[in-house]
């Protein structure tokens, strides 16, 4: 049976474990909400010659601090078909990994690329890393299509078959 008093202070200490649980709940909501918002306008292209530029230096660096980060965001399949040399393979899904977040924030920048200009993927990963902040994120909107037909080199099975180039003319990344 409880005193008067008592039943008070169980009140009191109900409704404060009651207000915790309901300030972290809005807390968690307004952190997932607070997002940065990228529009279209932010996304800095980078040029073929820019991208060629980069890999002639030897800034590309798969791993380590600092370093240029290739990101190619096509399919597995046609990444080990073939690559801009020094390129690592990501997608979009593999941001919610903290070792593959980690392993982008240690570089001064990234630049993304898919198939070619019309490729969603890419341009959704660009901005997916603008928006969590990741630094001097840039989109290589040519792609692999691009840079394949400049004769550039390439790593994966086109180079060891003596070949550049893409898939043929109407395919994309979105295999």
């Amino acid at each position: 049976m409880m005193v008067r008093g008592e039943t008070g202070a169980w009140f009191a200490r109900a409704w404060r474990g009651v207000m915790v649980v309901g300030l972290a709940c809005l807390g968690a909501a307004f952190v997932a909400g607070c997002e940065k918002q990228v529009m279209d306008t932010d996304i800095v292209v980078i040029g073929g010659a820019e991208v060629r530029a980069v890999v002639e230096r030897g800034e590309v660096r798969p791993s380590g601090s600092g370093g240029v980060r290739l990101l190619d965001c096509r399919t597995a399949d046609r990444f080990e078909q073939g690559r801009i040399p020094g390129s690592i393979n990501f997608r979009a899904e593999q941001l919610r990994s903290g070792d593959a977040g980690a392993r982008l924030k240690d570089a001064n920048m990234l630049i993304v690329y898919g198939e070619n200009p019309a490729s969603g993927t890419a341009k959704a990963l660009v901005k997916r890393l603008m928006a969590l902040d990741y630094p001097r994120v840039r989109w290589y909107a040519g792609g692999y299509r691009e840079w394949s037909s400049l004769k550039l080199p390439v790593e994966g099975r086109d180079a060891a078959a003596g070949e550049g180039g893409g898939p043929p003319a109407g395919e994309d990344d979105r295999r």
